[in-house]
């Protein structure tokens, strides 16, 4: 998951110039080191893809949401921050589903259980590129009960469309929010006011 935190890294922190080219050479990295590992054995088969697709969908979702930030005139750090922030709490879903499970209805609690396992990336990680049965390590099986319910694991590549798809729709939200923005200052500046 270290990966993972990284590519997110470059798309937030990376300038725009040099952002294309180190999203494409981290995730070309990646996707090497993931095949290396899958030809010594250790891993699962389809973990070089997994391990691909997660270092994609985190490295879109970081990009569009620090496209986001700064369409929203936020400073760089402040963004990269957010970014870093919201991408750790994702992976580490499996430790705050409890608490925030606890406090809506009883009959909205497994859905909304089963929709963070499902897009839980580390635990997919796990399963899909090591071959580890997370949810039965005793660090995480003794302090969540999402560990002991009947609950299908999470897939790499659902997860990942997930993750990509989120930052996806916060570039495009991005690009609206620039674009009216320059409507407007095009306005302005034909009506003769600074923009």
């Amino acid at each position: 998951m270290l990966g993972a935190a990284s590519s997110t890294a470059v798309a937030a922190f990376a300038r725009p110039g040099r952002r294309a080219a180190l999203i494409g050479l981290f995730g070309a990295t990646g996707a090497a080191l993931a095949a290396v590992v899958l030809r010594t054995g250790t891993v699962k088969d389809g973990a070089a893809l997994a391990a691909l697709a997660i270092l994609c969908s985190t490295t879109l979702f970081g990009w569009g949401l620090a496209t986001l930030g700064r369409s929203l005139r936020c400073p760089d750090p402040g963004v990269a921050i957010c970014v870093l922030i919201s991408v750790v709490t994702g992976l580490n879903s499996l430790r705050w589903v409890d608490p925030v499970a606890e406090r809506l209805p009883l009959e909205r609690r497994a859905a909304f259980r089963t929709a963070v396992l499902g897009a839980d990336l580390a635990t997919a990680a796990a399963y899909d590129v090591a071959g580890y049965d997370r949810l039965h390590a005793p660090d995480i099986y003794e302090e969540t009960t999402i560990a002991s319910l009947p609950m299908a694991l999470p897939d790499a590549l659902p997860a990942s469309a997930a993750w990509a798809a989120v930052g996806v729709g916060l570039g495009a939200l991005a690009s609206g929010f620039t674009s009216v923005r320059g409507r407007r200052s095009a306005r302005r500046a034909a009506a003769g006011s600074p923009p």
